[in-house]
């Protein structure tokens, strides 16, 4: 067998690449460039874009299929955006809970400030941002869920945080369409604490699962990475370093060549056999 590749299986090689290169379609569909990173949707493997983001059809934030090509580096901006919400959430959603969780305390159980209006306008003035602002990406997904019909967690994050702050806020601004027996020491109870904790703890959990799909996307990178870029070709006149490309297109030649002599398949069906 000779040890020469054929022109027209390299030819036709690159032109496969140069088509998916271009972004051109393949079988009548479109894909992201392979030079670029590669995110998927863990529970929709259909869906697939060059860049973060949420899939379309459950919200869930969309995972790293393939390392990044080259020295381009992970895109870890949701990541910071997220790190930033937790943080700025955290910060606010601690005194909250330490103002709600007080009367527990025995010692401070018969303070008067713990069921004061201060103490609950402050709790209520400290939750709105951490459900509105840092919680906000989970109400955008759970109501996008609703509206796909593919309910998730986040549909009952983005329910049960939302019927515990509206529940509060009417409390707060109409105490007096509730009947008496709801109250407690005059005021009618409010859960302000239960959003912003939940929200928080949601958060966190982003947080550490993005954080490890990022050292996940550079360890495969780092992997990928080892891969020599050219093999060492021997022939009868020397040693030849060729490219990758030009080792599977020899690859791939030699396959039909041995399929052709074993009988398996004629030989003008074979698109790597030389002319």
């Amino acid at each position: 067998m000779s040890n020469v590749i054929p022109s027209d299986a390299v030819e036709i090689d690159h032109a496969v690449g140069d088509r998916q290169r271009a972004g051109g379609p393949k079988n009548g569909v479109v894909t992201p460039s392979p030079a670029a990173p590669i995110y998927t949707c863990p529970m929709h493997p259909q869906v697939q874009q060059d860049h973060p983001g949420d899939c379309p059809i459950c919200g869930m934030t969309l995972e790293l299929k393939t390392a990044p090509s080259g020295d381009a580096a992970p895109d870890n901006t949701e990541l910071r955006d997220m790190t930033r919400r937790f943080s700025i959430g955290a910060v606010l959603a601690l005194p909250v809970f330490l103002l709600a969780m007080a009367h527990l305390v025995p010692a401070l159980a018969r303070q008067s400030w713990i069921m004061s209006d201060g103490s609950r306008w402050t709790q209520f003035a400290l939750t709105t941002p951490v459900v509105w602002w840092a919680g906000w990406t989970f109400f955008r997904r759970g109501w996008r869920s609703i509206v796909s019909r593919r309910l998730n967690m986040f549909t009952l994050i983005s329910i049960g945080v939302g019927a515990a702050y509206t529940f509060s806020v009417v409390a707060m601004l109409i105490p007096g369409i509730f009947p008496e027996s709801m109250r407690e020491m005059g005021h009618v109870p409010i859960y302000f604490e239960a959003a912003a904790v939940i929200i928080v703890l949601v958060l966190l959990g982003q947080v550490l699962e993005l954080r490890a799909r990022s050292r996940t996307g550079s360890a495969i990178k780092a992997l990928l990475n080892l891969a020599p870029p050219t093999a060492r070709r021997v022939t009868a006149s020397g040693d030849k370093e060729i490219s990758l490309d030009e080792v599977r297109a020899l690859a791939a030649w030699m396959t039909c060549e041995w399929a052709i002599r074993c009988g398996w398949f004629p030989a003008t069906k074979c698109r790597w056999t030389a002319r």
